[in-house]
């Protein structure tokens, strides 16, 4: 085995110092890199904190709306309760407004957050004057019903009548 010369000896200590000194850079610029995702973090972290401590700041007055929602627009039942209350008054403002109710089909439910969405299709026919007074009583507070959907069409061209399918909701909180 042949012994190195001093020019040999110099050039592989400066590439072992080479690769020592770029390993350390690499090293370096790693825990660089780690530090500031962990500093993101920490500071994605607090922001999360002040925005639940704000929240938490505020519970109060979030229960107290809801409770006023709860009071205005009342607490959620039974699918069939609802359903049955909402056809009922239907039934009644329809003899009331002189509309005739073809069918009557309630609708599944739907939860959308603290809220829940009774909905009732109805097919009805009257005059165009009876099914405004009627909608406008459906809608009517202490009622709190809203129209999800309506569509009208003419169904006698000689008594002007129309039918239609009108799709009521009522929102209830849970």
């Amino acid at each position: 085995m042949r012994k190195l010369t001093q020019r040999e000896k110099i050039i592989t200590g400066i590439l072992i110092s080479a690769v020592v000194i770029w390993f350390a850079f690499m090293m370096v610029q790693s825990y660089q890199q780690i530090r500031s995702d962990l500093k993101d973090q920490k500071e994605n972290l607090i922001a999360k904190i002040q925005k639940q401590k704000q929240l938490i700041g505020q519970e109060g007055q979030i229960k107290e709306t809801l409770d006023a929602l709860r009071n205005f627009i009342g607490v959620a039942s039974s699918d069939g309760v609802e359903t049955a209350s909402i056809v009922k008054l239907a039934e009644q403002a329809a003899a009331v407004h002189n509309v005739h109710l073809v069918n009557i089909q309630p609708q599944p439910s739907k939860v959308q957050g603290k809220l829940k969405a009774y909905h009732v299709e109805l097919t009805l026919d009257g005059r165009w004057a009876s099914i405004t007074t009627f909608i406008q009583s459906m809608q009517a507070s202490p009622n709190h019903l809203f129209i999800d959907s309506l569509q009208l069409e003419k169904y006698s061209e000689s008594t002007g009548s129309l039918r239609g399918v009108l799709v009521l909701k009522r929102w209830r909180v849970l």
